[in-house]
């Protein structure tokens, strides 16, 4: 039904894949609104569904390095950021690894984190 937002990440040990869930929107904010017909803040971008809705990812992004151009770049964000770990959610299988990491205090999180373990 949606292409989704997953990014390949190499390294000389293993690769693997994360799968980008949800975002705060910084930029772009009036685009994402044009593409979800949605300006609740909230519901923009808080699953992978409307988070590729509200990206415009289609089929032909596969494969798209995203350190190629710096209008595709994911940049760090400036400062020191909080970030908490949490068990996966949506899933039957594997609930309890600690695969899930979510920015601490958002607001804009869809499911709460249930544990309190800060890992930056």
């Amino acid at each position: 039904m949606y292409w989704l937002f997953n990014v390949l990440v190499k390294s000389p040990v293993s690769n693997g894949f994360v799968l980008i869930r949800a975002i705060e929107p910084t930029s772009g904010r009036s685009l994402m609104e044009q593409r979800r017909s949605s300006t609740n803040l909230k519901q923009l971008c808080s699953g992978p569904g409307k988070l590729s809705m509200a990206f415009g990812i289609r089929g032909s992004d596969h494969g798209t390095d995203l350190c190629a151009k710096a209008s595709r770049c994911l940049l760090a964000a400036s400062g020191i950021v909080a970030i908490q770990e949490d068990c996966r959610i949506g899933i039957s299988s594997a609930q309890d690894y600690p695969w899930r990491f979510l920015l601490k205090g958002s607001h804009l999180v869809s499911v709460p984190c249930r544990k309190d373990k800060t890992v930056r």
